[in-house]
């Protein structure tokens, strides 16, 4: 395996930003936002600036952030110990810690932490790179309960748990194993698992879908990308996704009763109909126009917004036609890194650490302003707060920068 693992594995870094909002601004809760899909509705963002508020340091890893109720929740790696951070959203400040061992694993890349803590119902949940699963008192840092995947036989894959925990009702969902595994969130009691593998290849966060009216969760796992009921694990439907590796941990991108899957190395992306009509996922097109390696596209108003390519592969933002897959254009400035989307404006950050703030205009590249904010490796996806944005680079350098000026 190759630098190719690196360009789809990590899933990082997180961010905020001065915004106003109307009901959903304040908070990112989770992995990819409280929408899981990258974007933030209900804000207006204006009076664009950046500029940097506070930066400390985490530790190794690619441990995106969450950002509650004026706390900031990731986790880094120190002389092979993970330590989970609660800071202070305003100034950075340690609020509390909590540390448990667990090797750096630096195979092909820096190492640390893969996985972003989980906040729901005042409750913080945490999936450590070997098994280690914790649920948290968010004030104090407190354990309220916590496990081990290896006592319910279940193995990381060769580079680590990467999945974060997704809340659904009363459950706890993972990618592990060959099919998912789910716990009480509440009680930390195992509802049902899959069975194991020696090297299951499960390294993409879950996301829910409505499959013929009910709630179903698909992701990522080895050659297939999997549709199950969370309730028992039973599978809906599975797609074949083979690759050179099969390591995918990119979420498809999930709108108007579509799914926009791509994921690894130079394999075509398709378009799928989950119309209720339709026995399986139907296809709508494919073609070989967008390659995510790291994170899923965004979808606004009938077009895709994703990053095409990889670090150690030419890598530019695209802009494709989300009914028909065409082109409509591409940017080689940008290179490798992650997007979000904020009314109706992409949010990037380039692998560099470059902050770069752009229309999201499927007429054509219209770039805002962009800023350095980090040095090193980003291959984190940023995200977003009312007031603030937060990223992080491989190193553990966590910085916060307002994105709007400041009125008086």
């Amino acid at each position: 395996m190759s630098k190719y693992f690196l360009n789809s594995l990590l899933l990082v870094v997180l961010v905020g930003s001065e915004l106003h909002s109307s009901n959903l601004g304040n908070d990112w809760p989770n992995f990819m936002g409280p929408n899981s899909n990258g974007t933030l509705t209900g804000t207006t963002l204006k009076n664009i600036d950046i500029k940097q508020s506070w930066k400390t340091n985490v530790g190794t890893g690619f441990s995106s952030i969450s950002v509650v109720d004026g706390r900031v929740y990731t986790i880094g790696n120190r002389n092979d110990y993970d330590t989970v951070f609660c800071l202070n959203a305003e100034n950075g400040k340690i609020i509390w810690t909590y540390s448990y061992p667990c090797k750096l694993n630096p195979i092909q890349y820096e190492g640390g932490p893969n996985t972003t803590p989980t906040f729901n119902e005042n409750k913080l949940y945490v999936l450590g790179k070997e098994g280690q699963l914790f649920c948290f008192n968010p004030k104090n840092g407190a354990v309220i309960w916590s496990d081990h995947l290896s006592k319910h036989q279940v193995h990381p894959p060769k580079f680590g748990f990467s999945c974060s925990p997704v809340i659904y009702d009363d459950l706890l969902i993972l990618n592990v194993g060959q099919r998912g595994a789910v716990f009480n969130k509440n009680t930390g009691n195992l509802v049902w698992k899959s069975e194991s593998g020696d090297d299951d290849k499960c390294y993409a966060t879950p996301l829910k879908i409505n499959w013929k009216g009910l709630d179903s969760f698909v992701f990522f796992v080895g050659e297939m990308l999997l549709n199950i009921n969370p309730l028992d694990g039973s599978e809906y439907w599975h797609i074949p996704w083979k690759t050179k590796y099969n390591v995918h941990p990119s979420m498809p991108a999930y709108f108007d009763d579509s799914l926009f899957v791509s994921a690894g190395g130079l394999k075509e992306c398709i378009l799928y109909s989950l119309a209720i009509g339709n026995d399986k996922p139907k296809l709508v097109w494919s073609n070989k126009n967008m390659h995510n390696n790291l994170l899923n596209s965004i979808y606004e108003n009938g077009f895709l917004y994703g990053i095409d390519g990889s670090a150690s592969r030419r890598a530019r933002l695209k802009c494709i036609n989300a009914k028909t897959g065409d082109v409509r254009w591409k940017n080689d400035d940008i290179g490798f890194g992650s997007l979000l989307l904020v009314d109706k404006k992409l949010i990037i950050l380039t692998d560099q650490g470059i902050l770069v703030i752009a229309a999201a205009n499927e007429d054509k590249y219209q770039e805002i302003v962009r800023k350095k904010i980090l040095d090193f490796k980003c291959w984190t996806p940023p995200a977003l707060t009312e007031k603030y944005l937060y990223a992080r680079n491989a190193v553990g350098d966590l910085v916060c920068v307002r994105i709007v000026r400041q009125e008086n």
